[in-house]
């Protein structure tokens, strides 16, 4: 709404409610003039210089990159401009994108990850789709280093893992919810009990009661105490007893 048209319909509210002109107060209207250049800076066709954003068509046709994008991906706007958005993203995710975009709606906070070209080499953001006026406006953000973190860490979990699953001493796990998470091979061995059906589920699913009142009271030790907890007993399942 354009400032005349904000001016008219308060005047009319004025009126209505026996005020004088909205026009009469200095401060008044100079705060609605400033709320509505605020607006229309925000609807503007131009990237925002305080945001990391690419304007482009549905299509993938570049319209503009904003300042701190071109300065985040190590390439200038007038560079790009006018190309197709394959120019920056690997040719195995181009496809994806392009799906991404025919589904940008602001309102639904359209999001997705993806590598794009960064200062010579391809770097992980996120994108969201955050204004679909004259175009579509991309929200982006580097996100190169967490998605190497969390790979890093799935690798040395995964290294774990094999260790655990492994090693010669039977080793079992349970979250705080009492379900078993992790039942390794020495284990089913010597219960012969296999992991499918061990995993998620507890231990009064698995074990007569007396049995699991056991293994709870020791996990709530090893909770409560911090410390490792030896146990031996004679293990009765529902079907042998060990």
């Amino acid at each position: 709404m354009k400032t005349s048209e904000l001016l008219k319909l308060q005047d009319q509210i004025s009126k209505l409610n026996g005020l004088p002109s909205i026009q009469e107060d200095p401060q008044a209207l100079e705060l609605i003039t400033s709320i509505n250049e605020q607006l229309s800076r925000a609807n503007s066709s131009t990237p925002a210089d305080d945001q990391s954003t690419i304007r482009l068509t549905q299509e993938g046709t570049i319209l503009g990159l904003s300042r701190l994008a071109s300065i985040e991906m190590g390439v200038p706007s007038a560079m790009v401009t006018s190309k197709n958005i394959s120019h920056l993203i690997a040719e195995e995710h181009l496809d994806e994108f392009l799906s991404f975009l025919k589904s940008c709606n602001p309102t639904s906070c359209n999001k997705t990850n993806i590598p794009l070209s960064s200062n010579g080499a391809h770097r992980w953001f996120s994108l969201k789709c955050i204004s679909c006026n004259d175009g579509i406006t991309l929200l982006i953000n580097d996100i190169d280093d967490m998605i190497q973190l969390e790979t890093d860490f799935q690798h040395q979990s995964d290294f774990i893992s094999k260790i655990l699953e492994n090693i010669p001493v039977g080793i079992f796990c349970r979250n705080l919810n009492g379900e078993f998470i992790l039942w390794n091979n020495r284990c089913m061995q010597m219960f012969q009990l296999q992991s499918n059906d061990v995993l998620n589920k507890k231990a009064d699913d698995i074990f007569k009661t007396e049995t699991a009142s056991i293994i709870t009271t020791m996990d709530q030790a090893v909770i409560d105490n911090r410390e490792t907890v030896e146990l031996a007993l004679n293990v009765d399942t529902e079907e042998k007893r060990r």
